[in-house]
């Protein structure tokens, strides 16, 4: 009885397609716009002169000395307003929400089996609008994926 031999292929897996490291690559772009924008509105307004800081504790302490002389009760202050959630953050969580999304297509795109080039790009491009806000983490990030490629590519 003869043995059946199995030949194993010499070729890597061919990797074709596209469509969710697509979708991956525009959803992180989409991220990346949101979170610069954010840089762009987030900047600090300029910092009160100290004299009218000054002035102001002066004149709030010299009106309590006076109603106290005068045994007036001293004024409530006004409840505290409820303050809308920052426009900055709303724009960080969307850029976190696409950043995430984009990375996830990216890792779908991976297990579905599709072009390496354009995996790799979803996944960068998703992780750089994740960690846009802190730029060193986000471009080491990139490194080490370009390193682990690389050394992936010559095995």
């Amino acid at each position: 009885m003869p043995i059946a031999e199995t030949t194993t292929s010499t070729h890597p897996k061919l990797r074709r397609g596209h469509r969710f490291a697509l979708v991956g690559l525009l959803v992180g772009f989409v991220g990346l716009g949101i979170a610069t924008y954010r840089m762009a509105i987030e900047s600090e307004p300029p910092p009160r002169p100290k004299t009218k800081e000054i002035s102001e504790v002066l004149s709030d302490t010299i009106k309590k000395t006076a109603d106290k002389f005068r045994h007036k009760q001293p004024t409530a202050p006004p409840p505290p307003v409820a303050v809308a959630w920052p426009v900055s953050k709303q724009l960080g969580l969307a850029a976190s929400i696409c950043g995430f999304i984009g990375a996830a297509f990216g890792c779908v795109s991976w297990l579905v089996g599709e072009h390496r080039r354009w995996t790799w790009a979803a996944l960068c491009v998703g992780i750089t609008a994740l960690a846009w806000t802190h730029v060193v983490v986000a471009v080491s990030i990139v490194i080490a994926i370009a390193i682990f490629i690389f050394i992936l590519s010559h095995m």
